[in-house]
């Protein structure tokens, strides 16, 4: 390494490497020289050895400093931007000199490992677990594939695949015509106090259709 001293640039050096080595040459601690030019620890150090000059050595914490803010009153993280310091430095030296209240209890909570836990993901109806007469009523009800799929708790592909199963096609998701329901047979059904689920089981067509049918028709 060259002594800082009797340092000289060289040639075709870009203007950023000559403006970390001239920081070195300032003084300036490893991490100033990095901030200043907008780059890592590592990035400055190794410019500045690729150049024949050493890192910057670290600086003694601001032992007195940091005492002296705190009694003040000044908590960690403001200690730290005061004195441009690494609020970890700030942690130790509050630590060591027992100088740590009831606010800095992160002060002394060890890093946070990270979790084993994963989230399982939630598992989606396959093929057979799909009720293929659930399926044709909500297709009458004028649902599109990717509309079964949320009601019926799978993919769109596992849709297409029962569609062509039972060659079955999905509509366009306009709903299905009320001619299409026997109104008569709905209202005595329901004069029976017949739950929706059951009337639309008789009917053959979804619970959708035949709650919004009810009510439509006040029979509910």
């Amino acid at each position: 390494m060259t002594d800082p001293s009797a340092w000289q640039p060289p040639e075709g050096i870009s203007e950023r490497d000559l403006a970390i080595c001239r920081g070195r040459l300032e003084g300036l601690s490893l991490r100033q020289i990095a901030l200043r030019a907008g780059v890592s620890h590592q990035t400055a150090a190794n410019i500045l050895r690729a150049n024949g000059l050493p890192p910057a050595p670290r600086p003694r914490a601001p032992v007195a400093d940091i005492k002296r803010l705190r009694r003040d009153g000044k908590q960690p993280k403001d200690i730290a931007r005061i004195l441009n310091v690494n609020p970890s430095t700030v942690r130790d030296v509050l630590a060591r000199h027992g100088m740590t209240g009831p606010r800095d209890n992160w002060l002394r909570q060890p890093p946070r490992q990270p979790s084993s836990y994963r989230a399982r993901p939630v598992r989606r109806n396959g093929v057979a677990d799909i009720d293929p007469g659930r399926l044709r009523a909500l297709i009458s009800d004028g649902l599109n594939a990717a509309q079964l799929a949320r009601e019926l708790n799978t993919s769109p592909r596992t849709i297409g695949r029962l569609l062509d199963q039972l060659g079955l096609q999905a509509t366009n998701g306009v709903g299905v015509p009320r001619s299409s329901v026997d109104e008569g047979e709905l209202r005595r059904l329901a004069a029976q106090r017949m739950p929706a689920t059951r009337i639309a089981r008789e009917l053959g067509v979804s619970d959708r259709t035949v709650r919004r049918m009810l009510d439509e028709l006040r029979l509910r």
